[in-house]
C-alpha cells in the first residue's frame, strides 16, 4: 500500500534574476543611508518552490502519496495543475482569490551575492485546522511533515496531529524566529523527529 503524507508548509513562486555585473560596483559606501539602485538583469527564471510544494514534489518521486496543505492565491493555476501532474494532491490547498500567491525575487550577482525580497501573499492567511474535510484527511495519514509556513498554521498543524494521534516531523526553517517560545516547546514536545542546521540547533537550546 502507498503511504499516505501530509505536508503542510509554503506554496510560493520563486523568481530568479541574473544580474552579470556586481552589486558593489553600483552602490556607494559612503551612502548607504540613502540608497537609491537599480540593476538590469540579463535574465529572469521562475520556478514553482515554497516548503510544501518542493518536499511533496520530492516525496512523489520516490513512491509516496502526498497531500499539501497550504494557503494560495488566485495566480495559483499552473502551479496546481503542475503538482497534480505529478502525483501530488491539491484537495487541501485553500485559495484566497482576493489574495496572490507568496513569491519570492532573488536577485543574483556576478560573484554570486544574493539580494532577496520575499512577499507572503496569501501565506498571511493562517489555515483552520479543525475543518471536517481537513481533519479527517490529517487523520487518515500515515505521517504528517510540518514545514515552513505561517506560525499559526504551523501551531494549529502540531496540534491537529496529536489531536488525531499522527507522528510528525517538524522543519522550522526560517520560521525558527518567528515561533514563541511557547509555540516551540508544544510541537517540538511531540515531534516524531526536528530537522534543522547547526545554526538553527543553536537557537532552539537556548
Amino acid at each position: 500500500m502507498t503511504p499516505n503524507v501530509v505536508v503542510s508548509g509554503s506554496l510560493a513562486f520563486d523568481r530568479i534574476y541574473d544580474y552579470p555585473g556586481r552589486f558593489k560596483d553600483s552602490i556607494n559606501p559612503k551612502k548607504l543611508h540613502q540608497l537609491n539602485v537599480s540593476f538590469m538583469v540579463r535574465t529572469v527564471k521562475e520556478s514553482f518552490g515554497g516548503t510544501a510544494g518542493n518536499i511533496g514534489y520530492s516525496l512523489a518521486l520516490l513512491g509516496v502519496k502526498p497531500t499539501v496543505i497550504g494557503s494560495v492565491g488566485n495566480d495559483f493555476i499552473r502551479y496546481r495543475r503542475w503538482l497534480t501532474a505529478h502525483g501530488v494532491s491539491c484537495a487541501h490547498i485553500m485559495t484566497h482569490h482576493d489574495a496572490v500567491t507568496a513569491s519570492a525575487h532573488i536577485i543574483t550577482d556576478k560573484d554570486n551575492n544574493q539580494i532577496s525580497v520575499f512577499h507572503p501573499g496569501a501565506l498571511a492567511k493562517a489555515i483552520d485546522t479543525k475543518r471536517p474535510t481537513l481533519r479527517r484527511a490529517i487523520a487518515s495519514a500515515r505521517y504528517a511533515i510540518i514545514a515552513p509556513d505561517n506560525t499559526v498554521t504551523m501551531a494549529r498543524m502540531a496540534a491537529q496531529c496529536r489531536a488525531q494521534n499522527v507522528a510528525y516531523l517538524f522543519d522550522p526553517g526560517q520560521q525558527l524566529t518567528a515561533l514563541t517560545r511557547t509555540q516551540l516547546r508544544a510541537i517540538l514536545t511531540h515531534a516524531d523527529g526536528v530537522i534543522t542546521n547547526d545554526y538553527e540547533m543553536s537557537l532552539l537550546t537556548k
